[in-house]
């Protein structure tokens, strides 16, 4: 904490630090209403149109964590279900290359490389959120915000058209 023993300032984070722990300390109720926000915020300063931007940033930010959590666990399935896929394919080429009775166990080859393949998309999946990962998500993102649209366009338009 960035401290000047004869005037005691601190940085900005820290008073954000300070004041969430004494927040959270406090033996309030567990929500607070508008008010209660907005006289805290004339305490320090803040406008009603600061805490009112700060609040939808905030539900913005929330929006679209429930979005990622969502395009992850849609990642998830994908990998799950070729997961499957794969050790079908294996399973199957495995049991010819066994009834064919012929020496050389090639489907354990093509069986490995699925398994690599397999391997490499869930690294793909599980790394580190970077580049690819924000590209893919918005990629989703897109493409699910479309999806919904087209959907609620043309529920409107069939209740639109069919009599009733």
């Amino acid at each position: 904490m960035a401290t000047d023993s004869n005037t005691n300032t601190y940085t900005t984070d820290d008073v954000q630090q300070i004041l969430n722990r004494a927040i959270a300390q406090q033996s309030y109720a567990s929500e607070f209403s508008w008010q209660d926000l907005l006289d805290i915020g004339a305490e320090l300063g803040l406008t009603p149109t600061d805490l009112r931007q700060a609040e939808q940033d905030i539900q913005v930010e929330q929006a679209l964590t429930l979005e990622r959590e969502k395009f992850d666990r849609f990642r998830q399935r994908q990998l799950y279900g070729k997961g499957g896929r794969y050790s079908i394919i294996a399973a199957v080429l495995i049991g010819i290359n066994s009834l064919t009775g012929f020496g050389v166990p090639w489907a354990i080859y093509i069986s490995l490389i699925l398994a690599l393949k397999l391997g490499l998309s869930a690294w793909h999946i599980y790394q580190p959120k970077g580049e690819d990962y924000e590209r893919a998500f918005h990629r989703w993102y897109r493409n699910h915000q479309v999806r919904g649209w087209l959907s609620s366009w043309t529920h409107r338009l069939l209740q639109r058209t069919l009599p009733q």
